[in-house]
Parts: C-alpha cells; structure tokens; sequence
C-alpha cells in the first residue's frame, strides 16, 4: 500500500528543489567566472601583471575551476530532476485522493437523498450532508487545478534547467576553441599565399628586406612563408641587408615599412602588401621611415614581430 505524501511533506520537497535549482544558478555564475578568468589569462593583463607564470596559474585554475563547475551544475540538474519527478509524483497522488474522496462524497450524497424520500424526519440531516459533500467536492477540485499548475510549473523549470547546462557547455566550448585560435601560429595556406601572390604580382621585381626576431620560431616562421610567398609567387626579389640586423624592443604584427620618397609603384605595392595579408588574417601595419632628406630607396623592409 502507498501512502500518500502529506502537505509537509510536499512542502519539504518543493524547498529541496529550490535549494537545488538555486545551487545550480551559482555553478553556472562559477561557470563564467572561470570562463572569465581564462579570457583574462589568454587576452588580458589584469590580476597578473603580465608575467607568464601568473598567467599560467590563472588559467590552470580557470580551467579546474570551470570543470567542476560544470560538474557540480550537472549534479544539480539531476537532483533538481529527480525532486521535480517525486513533487510531481505527489500531486498526481493528492490528485488522485482528493478525486476518490469527492467520487465517495458524491455516493453519500445520493444515499442521503435516498433517506429522504424513505425517512422525512431525516430530511434535514440529508439535505446537511449533501451540502457537505458538495463543499468537499469542490474544495478537491480546486486543490486538483492548484496540483496541475504546480506540476506544469515543475516541468517549466526541469526544462530551464537543462537550457542553462546546455548554454553553459556551448560558451565553454567556444570559449576554448578561442583560446586554441589565439594560442595557434600565424600560417598560410597555399590557397592563401597564391592569394597574396595574385595581388602583387602587378609590382613585378619589387625588392624587399624581411627581418624577424631570431629566437622566435614563430615569428622565424611566418617570415620565411611571406618571404617564399613574395619570391616564388609574386616574383618579388629578396633583398637582405649585408650587416646583422635584428628587431629591438617589442614589436607585434608584420610591420611594413617605406621611404617617404620612395616611387609611387612601390608606396603602392607597399600599401597592397598590408591589406592583402590583412585578407588572409595575418595582422600587418604600413609605416613610412626616415625622412625625405634621406637618398631615394624603393625597397620595402618587413619587420616580423611577434603574434597578438
């Protein structure tokens, strides 16, 4: 025999599942803080002053820090379902009492009635019961709606829940695969590089320099795909300078840089230089060195610096 749950206990039951859904609001606030921290260790300098180590910490602990967030909210949300199974579990029970107990009401309303017409001094006492049966009945039906809304209620944040849980994973990945696009090299693909190629192929011989920082392999190895690209594609011809030259202080992106007093042509095949390796997501800035006092020089120097 099931016994039906009383309204304590669905009372007790109904401030679990709050308790529940509000602890999974805070792993999924825990969740963009990790995702925060992460942004702030691959993007930012706040917290850490710059320093590699602190970033690293940073988001090794982001990174924990988000797993089991997401862990303790799927927790969550199996709780929060199984409590919402066991409240609507109670309600249809309740339903179901409440709609027996009316059914019976109804079955001493007729014998009543019955009574009425055998005994006329019983009358009264029946017209009394019967008005009584009729009370509780309609006091189950409006307990039997409240029940119903309770339940679509229950079910309404069931489905919240597994919302928030799928919308949590979904800026997790995301945010994950930005961290591997920002950590990635700087490369070119052949399609890309002929792309390159097929806007600067109009400046013929164009002479150029390409200098990046030697102890960078990232930055050595973007250089030397540009410099093949302008070479055996563009048939731009490879300048070096005769002495040692290396990049001083910090220089991010592929600076491109020209003579003020340099031609036309070559301002031009200098400025075409930019936006066609901006066009293939490579980050890369015009400048112009040197004065116009300077002799006339029509090569174009590529500083490589480092990546973003």
């Amino acid at each position: 025999m099931t016994l039906t749950p009383t309204p304590p206990e669905i009372a007790a039951l109904t401030a679990a599942l709050s308790y529940w859904e509000s602890a999974e609001y805070v792993c999924a606030g825990l969740v963009t803080v990790a995702c925060a921290g992460e942004y702030i260790a691959s993007f930012k300098n706040w917290f850490t002053g710059g320093i590699k180590e602190r970033k690293e910490r940073l988001e090794k602990r982001s990174t924990l820090l988000l797993i089991a967030a997401l862990s303790a909210e799927l927790v969550c949300l199996v709780r929060t379902n199984q409590l919402s199974s066991r409240v609507i579990g109670s309600l249809d029970d309740l339903a179901e009492e409440a709609s027996t107990r009316s059914q019976e009401a109804l079955a001493d309303a007729d014998t009543a009635s019955g009574g009425a017409k055998i005994a006329l001094n019983d009358s009264a006492a029946a017209k009394e019961s019967a008005t009584k049966a009729e009370t509780l009945a309609h006091g189950a039906r409006r307990e039997a709606d409240s029940f119903e809304n309770d339940i679509v209620l229950a079910k309404n944040q069931a489905a919240s829940a597994e919302s928030h849980l799928a919308d949590a994973l979904r800026e997790a990945a995301d945010a994950r695969a930005a961290l591997e696009r920002y950590k990635a090299p700087r490369s070119l693909t052949d399609l890309q590089a002929k792309a390159i190629a097929d806007r600067l192929k109009p400046f013929g011989a164009q002479t150029f320099s390409v200098i990046p920082y030697w102890d960078a392999p990232e930055s050595m190895g973007i250089a030397e795909r540009i410099a093949d690209t302008l070479v055996g594609l563009a048939g731009w011809t490879l300048e070096q300078p005769k002495g040692f030259n290396a990049l001083m202080g910090v220089v991010t992106g592929v600076i491109v840089n020209v003579r003020p007093e340099a031609d036309e042509e070559t301002r031009q095949a200098a400025d075409m230089l930019v936006s066609a390796l901006r066009e293939q997501g490579i980050d890369a800035k015009l400048r112009f060195e040197g004065t116009e006092n300077n002799p006339k020089n029509n090569k174009i120097n590529l500083s490589v610096g480092a990546k973003q």
